[in-house]
């Protein structure tokens, strides 16, 4: 179902001293087999092959700015830059209707019901993940889950700064697990699990992102990379999405200490599996 995974299991891979890239097979020698990647496949073909539905026209970037906030649109890269993905959660919103975000800043979006919205091309620079931006693809699970001890999820901060959260000003406000916001008899929030059908739509996307994208080489949480985003994309999300890619894909994840600027490693509670209700439980 997931196409042509790799059978072999990778070794988790060093990166270089800058944080840039892996450095399995001598870091000048990779790039030089990089930059002669070509990268002419057969991006409709694959996104069809894996349910991805192309919304890149009607998503409504926010070109960066000194005021744009967390989450925009900084231009284009070479695709041969791109080493990683990198997996988020919205902390917020439920909606399975995909105009809902389209103004997200990543490159994916997958909705409770497990459509997979493509947003941008993997081309494209989006302000995602703080220090990993220019070498990664963006993943979006719609929904606010709950922490490691599942009690609990992150559900705003206080006081703001122009109308953010500010390290080390602002503090967290959490809700308890079933602590949901209505909208008629419409559940548009909640701290809820993520959905099975998420589950096996984040595998999909992962894969077909590697299959489109060949120098790919790591998968990441942001949490690694933002001292701000502790619970992101949360425990069920790294361990049934971001751990099965590293042990059925050969994708790496930096190692157990691996982190940038101000984030935290990915903790060792994260990929082991999760015991929760058996619709979250995924065999590898």
């Amino acid at each position: 179902m997931f196409g042509n995974i790799l059978s072999s299991i990778f070794s988790e891979m060093e990166y270089e001293s800058n944080g840039t890239r892996p450095c399995n097979c001598g870091c000048t020698k990779c790039r030089q087999d990089e930059a002669e990647l070509s990268f002419e496949t057969d991006v409709a073909g694959i996104d069809a092959e894996y349910g991805i539905e192309d919304f890149t026209k009607q998503a409504n970037p926010k070109k960066c700015s000194s005021n744009a906030g967390f989450a925009c649109r900084r231009g284009t890269r070479p695709l041969s830059q791109v080493n990683a993905i990198v997996l988020h959660q919205t902390a917020g919103n439920l909606n399975n209707d995909p105009t809902a975000y389209f103004s997200v800043g990543a490159h994916y979006v997958v909705m409770p019901n497990g459509r997979i919205l493509k947003l941008y091309p993997e081309t494209d620079l989006i302000q995602h993940a703080n220090s990993f931006n220019g070498r990664s693809v963006g993943i979006e699970f719609a929904g606010n889950f709950p922490d490691i001890e599942r009690k609990q999820c992150w559900w705003d901060c206080a006081p703001k700064q122009n109308g953010k959260c500010v390290k080390g000003v602002s503090k967290p406000i959490y809700k308890k697990v079933g602590h949901t916001v209505k909208s008629g008899n419409v559940v548009v929030r909640g701290c809820l699990y993520p959905t099975q059908e998420q589950m096996e739509a984040g595998r999909r996307l992962v894969t077909a992102i590697t299959e489109k994208v060949p120098s790919i080489r790591h998968i990441l949480a942001h949490r690694q990379s933002s001292g701000l985003r502790g619970n992101d994309p949360g425990p069920e999300i790294w361990y049934n999405v971001g751990e099965w890619a590293v042990q059925q894909l050969g994708l790496g994840s930096g190692g157990a200490t691996f982190k940038e600027e101000g984030g935290s490693p990915i903790p060792a509670s994260w990929r082991k599996p999760r015991p929760v209700e058996a619709e979250f439980e995924f065999e590898f």
